[in-house]
């Protein structure tokens, strides 16, 4: 579902992760900058549930676990 909001950001900022991700859009950009913010969080919940140790896996190093046995 898609949703059209008007806000305002800082044009540095954006600029900077438009840089850092490669995103072409600001769309784009934005949609990775919550992807990754959801990402962190449940990472963090996880950790919590889990654990002390910080957790830097990623979604590949998972399926390779997996892969792996």
């Amino acid at each position: 579902m898609l949703m059209r909001t008007t806000v305002e950001l800082d044009e540095k900022l954006l600029q900077d992760a438009m840089a850092a991700t490669g995103a072409k859009k600001k769309r784009q950009t934005l949609e990775l900058a919550l992807q990754e913010i959801v990402r962190q969080r449940r990472l963090e919940r996880l950790r919590q549930r889990l654990g002390k140790t910080p957790l830097t896996i990623t979604t590949e190093d998972l399926q390779q676990m997996r892969a792996e046995g």
